[in-house]
């Protein structure tokens, strides 16, 4: 077989997760997309904009259907988010291994000793579950999968977890008209309480900035230059949620598909050089993009009215109105219990405030006449690094190359264009372009322009897409989520247990590719990634299954044998039936709180998304439970061939 082999796998950014201590049960690395990188500060320079400390991972896992009738159908070219398929996985792995536990079955348990695989392979009347059930202990299995302690917050988070985090919406095409879908648009109600009054007097004030600063506000046409399309609502309802979805951008009339909705000067942009200009030499010109813009937002918020940008951050939120899972409070993330979320949320945290830490001690002390402590504290650079989250967009801008010489994306705070909300099916998108000269008002030699999606009706919320976000991404960072998001996953973590007789040889086999020895797997409502199988196959091979062949010359991406794709599919079913026992509650139970509405809208909006993120993952799990079961079913009884050609 080695004369048929394929291209190495690209190299990718790694996402890994941490078992907790004491604890056989594996933590599972949300972010993706998520996404977030190992964040260890000790091996973290702020002196290099190479290093970022915090990131989402990036889907990059090629797909295949839990659907038993599209068994056959999951080696897509293509990932979900539209990016190239990787090649097939054989020597040259993915960073992927998978943890089985084994144990043996007292004579109490079984009175027969019994190899669960046999009875995989010759019970006549099959029972999936009650083999399970009688094998637990001896099954291989996945523990813990998807059930990090929510007390202890080991997870690792990944290296593209502040790339991922932040939106960078680009043209995209065909996906437009599907905003159709899910359209989701008006004004919230018409209260004249003093915070809707504040709310409108800083919407004010914002609009008369943009207008001074080089963006056409005006109702009436200019010279070359259409009205004004948009106004700024103070307060907006997600139609589909029924959610405060706060300040949004509402059509005041049609807008036609492509048309530029509004455009901005990059004067007005906050980014890593203006903070470096800001601070006057106290950041050295090296400091990650990201530090530098969470400094420079909490410098421009305490200098109040006579800051440049006090009109613009009057209109960021505060860190209660984005309410992400970092600043719930106990109770609330108890609601949680099991869910990999709050190992993630207790980790994020734990890192922001070490990197703040650090920051002190690098920068703030040494500088404590730029750097107040009573302004630079904690609180606020969470709030700062809370807006980033939430509100930075990533855009190419003035030819910006890295080392290796290609076109680099900037971090950068974009006034209004900011307050677009977001929409998992929006395509409009924005970009930094050369404006046409004549009768423009804005001068320079670009602007960023933000272009519509779709035809939107005269009262209709415009919105960008922040990237293909799981739920949990979605709470992680923004303060919620969505119970129709194509994006929504739960990750299955994995590793290899040290027991296996071919452990050395498979850590050898996976080392000499430079990969790490722990993957987390996304688990989508209709499909999970074909490397999950490519995984396990490594994972439950023998020597039998080998054949006197080296792992290099083995081939991962088809079935091996009828066993070894059996074991496979088995664990995939009694890990996700281990994780949702360990639940406190049945997704049924949460489904009977959801349907009804009137007590259920009677609970504080961080407990209602609790409550939802919960069921969403345990709807997953339970899909894929009966996916794989249906499909072991059918490979067992015959309905399905072990390969394809023997169809």
């Amino acid at each position: 077989m080695a004369s048929t082999s394929r291209p190495p796998a690209r190299k990718r950014r790694n996402t890994h997760a941490a078992a907790s201590p004491g604890s056989t049960r594996t933590v599972a690395a949300l972010f993706y997309t998520a996404a977030c990188t190992s964040i260890t500060v000790v091996s973290f320079s702020l002196l290099h904009t190479t290093h970022a400390f915090v990131y989402l991972p990036r889907r990059d896992h090629r797909l295949t259907s839990t659907l038993p009738s599209q068994w056959d159908l999951g080696r897509c070219s293509s990932n979900h988010d539209g990016r190239p398929g990787m090649p097939k996985w054989r020597g040259h792995t993915r960073d992927m291994l998978v943890r089985t536990a084994t144990s043996k079955k007292s004579s109490a348990e079984a009175p027969e000793e019994r190899d669960w695989k046999q009875a995989l392979l010759e019970d006549d009347d099959l029972d999936i579950d009650a083999i399970i059930a009688a094998n637990k202990e001896t099954l291989p299995r996945l523990p813990g999968i998807l059930n990090a302690s929510p007390r202890d917050g080991n997870v690792d988070l990944p290296e593209s977890f502040l790339d991922e985090a932040v939106a960078s919406p680009k043209k995209e095409e065909g996906v437009g008209p599907l905003v159709s879908r899910a359209k989701m648009q008006g004004l919230g109600g018409k209260g004249e309480d003093d915070e809707e009054k504040k709310k409108a007097q800083q919407n004010a004030r914002l609009a008369t900035w943009l207008g001074e600063n080089g963006v056409w506000m005006q109702d009436k046409s200019g010279w070359g230059v259409p009205p004004h399309p948009l106004l700024l609502s103070s307060r907006t309802i997600d139609e589909i949620e029924l959610e405060d979805s706060g300040r949004g951008l509402i059509c005041k009339y049609p807008i036609n598909m492509g048309n530029a909705l509004f455009q901005l000067p990059l004067s007005i942009v906050i980014d890593k050089e203006k903070s470096l200009a800001a601070f006057d030499g106290a950041l050295p010109a090296d400091i990650n993009e990201y530090f530098a813009i969470a400094l420079m937002l909490i410098k421009e918020r305490a200098l109040g009215p006579s800051s440049f940008w006090a009109p613009y951050i009057d209109v960021l939120p505060t860190t209660e109105e984005v309410n992400p899972t970092l600043v719930w409070p106990e109770g609330d993330l108890a609601l949680l219990e099991a869910s990999p979320l709050v190992a993630a949320t207790r980790s994020l945290k734990r890192k922001l405030a070490a990197e703040f830490a650090l920051l002190e001690e690098q920068y703030m002390r040494a500088r404590s006449d730029v750097f107040d402590p009573s302004v630079f504290t904690f609180e606020a650079y969470l709030w700062a690094f809370i807006n980033i989250f939430s509100r930075a967009i990533r855009v190419k801008i003035g030819g910006k190359r890295g080392p290796s010489g290609e076109e680099e994306e900037s971090i950068i705070m974009c006034p209004y264009a900011d307050l677009i909300n977001h929409n998992p099916f929006a395509n409009t998108y924005i970009v930094a372009e050369k404006p046409f000269k004549m009768f423009n008002p804005i001068r320079g030699e670009e602007v960023i322009t933000i272009y519509a999606d779709k035809d939107y009706k005269k009262m209709e919320q415009v919105y960008i897409s922040y990237g293909p976000k799981s739920n949990a991404d979605l709470l992680l960072l923004y303060g919620f989520c969505l119970d129709r998001n194509p994006f929504n996953s739960v990750d299955l973590t994995v590793a290899l247990l040290p027991d296996d007789p071919l452990f050395e040889e498979k850590r050898a086999f996976l080392a000499q590719a430079e990969r790490r020895e722990k993957e987390a797997f996304p688990l989508f409502a209709d499909r999970y990634p074909n490397e999950l199988f490519e995984y396990l196959r490594l994972v439950y091979l023998t020597k039998e299954d080998m054949g006197g062949r080296a792992l290099r010359e083995m081939e991962f991406t088809d079935p091996i044998s009828l066993e070894n794709e059996l074991a496979a599919m088995a664990s995939i079913e009694g890990a996700c039936e281990e994780a949702l026992a360990s639940y406190s509650t049945k997704e049924e139970d949460d489904a009977r709180l959801i349907n009804d509405s009137k007590l259920f809208n009677m609970f504080p909006k961080t407990q209602r998304m609790a409550i939802k993120h919960r069921r969403s993952e345990k709807r997953l799990l339970k899909k894929t439970a009966a996916a794989v079961k249906q499909q072991l079913l059918n490979l067992r009884s015959g309905k399905r061939k072990l390969r394809p050609e023997e169809e």
